[in-house]
C-alpha cells in the first residue's frame, strides 16, 4: 500500500494509524451524516455512544452500550485508510493525540457504497474533555443548534399535513381508557451501533390492539398518522388487498379506528427534541365478538 502512495488519514503518513494514541481513552462526542446533521429526513437520529481505547496497533477495546460491557476487537488494516473492527468497516479520516474521526462504511460485496457511507463519528480523549474543554461527555453529546433548527423546520412542514409526518424520537404513546380494549407496543432488539433495529422503535412503532367485545371477529393491520391534537388519520393497509375489495376494506378499517381506537385509547403524540409533531404508527387490531 505504501508503494502505491495512496491517501492516508490526516495526522499519519504511514501504517499503523493508531501507534501514537495507544492507551488513550476516547469517547464519541458526535455522530452525524455528511450533511453535518444528526437527523435525516425520516427522523432517524444518530447518537454517539462509543468508547474506544487502542491497546496496540491492531487491538481496540470498545464499549458496547447495549450490553454495557467492553470487548477487545482485532483491527484489520485494509487498502487505503480502510480498517475493519467490531464487525464494521471504517475509513480513518483523522487521528491526533486528543481526537479521532472515523467514517462508517457500508460495504456491499467488495465495494463501498458511496451513497450509504455517509455517517461520521468524532471522538475526543477523556483528558481533553475534562482538562481542556472542562465539560462532560453528556454535554458534548447533546444535539446541536443546527439539529434543533432542522427539526423545527420539518415540524412546520408537517403542520396540518399528515402526509409530511416523520419519525418521532419520543414516539407516540397509547394506553387504554376502557376494559374493552388492550394495547401493547411491540419491542425491538438493539444492536452495537444503534442501527436500524433500534431505530424501528421510534421510526416505525407498532402496536397490538385487542378489542373485546367488538361488533364481530376481525383482524386488520394498517398505518395511521397521529397529529399534535392526538387525532388518528388513516393511512393504508399493511397487507395486500384485492383491488375490488380495497375501497370497502379501507372504509371498515377507518371506521374501526374512528369508533374504537380514537375513543377508547389515550393517545399522546410523538415528539422530537421536546417538540410535538405528526408521526406514523402501525396498528394490528384484533376484534373479538
Amino acid at each position: 500500500m505504501l508503494s502505491c502512495n495512496q491517501e492516508q488519514p490526516k495526522g499519519f503518513k504511514t501504517l499503523p494509524f493508531f501507534s501514537e494514541v495507544i492507551g488513550t481513552q476516547f469517547t464519541e462526542v458526535r455522530r452525524s451524516f455528511d450533511s453535518g446533521l444528526a437527523f435525516d429526513k425520516q427522523g432517524f437520529q444518530l447518537e454517539p455512544d462509543w468508547r474506544i481505547k487502542f491497546l496496540s496497533d491492531d487491538t481496540a477495546k470498545i464499549y458496547n452500550p447495549v450490553e454495557k460491557r467492553t470487548y477487545n476487537f482485532h483491527v484489520h488494516y485494509d487498502h487505503d485508510s480502510v480498517i475493519n473492527m467490531a464487525r464494521s468497516w471504517f475509513r480513518v479520516k483523522y487521528v491526533a493525540k486528543d481526537s479521532l474521526r472515523l467514517q462508517l462504511l457500508q460495504v456491499e460485496g467488495r465495494n463501498v457504497s458511496a451513497e450509504r457511507s455517509n455517517i461520521f463519528m468524532t471522538f475526543y480523549s477523556d483528558r481533553y474533555i475534562r482538562d481542556v474543554l472542562k465539560t462532560s461527555e453528556v454535554e458534548l453529546r447533546k444535539p446541536r443548534a443546527c439539529d434543533s433548527l432542522y427539526v423545527r423546520n420539518k415540524i412546520k412542514q408537517a403542520a396540518n399535513r399528515p402526509d409530511k409526518a416523520f419519525g418521532a424520537r419520543e414516539p407516540v404513546r397509547l394506553s387504554s381508557k376502557s376494559p374493552a380494549i388492550r394495547v401493547e407496543k411491540l419491542g425491538v432488539k438493539e444492536d452495537l451501533l444503534g442501527g436500524q433495529n433500534l431505530s424501528d422503535a421510534y421510526l416505525a412503532p407498532e402496536f397490538n390492539v385487542v378489542i373485546k367485545p367488538a361488533y364481530k371477529d376481525f383482524n386488520y393491520s394498517f398505518t395511521a398518522a397521529v397529529d399534535t391534537n392526538s387525532r388518528l388519520h388513516f393511512g393504508k393497509s399493511t397487507v395486500y388487498l384485492m383491488p375490488e375489495f380495497e375501497s370497502s376494506q379501507n372504509r371498515v378499517m377507518k371506521g374501526i379506528m374512528e369508533v374504537y381506537l380514537q375513543n377508547l385509547l389515550e393517545i399522546r403524540p410523538g415528539s422530537t427534541l421536546g417538540m410535538e409533531h405528526p408521526s406514523v404508527i402501525t396498528l394490528h387490531v384484533k376484534g373479538v365478538k
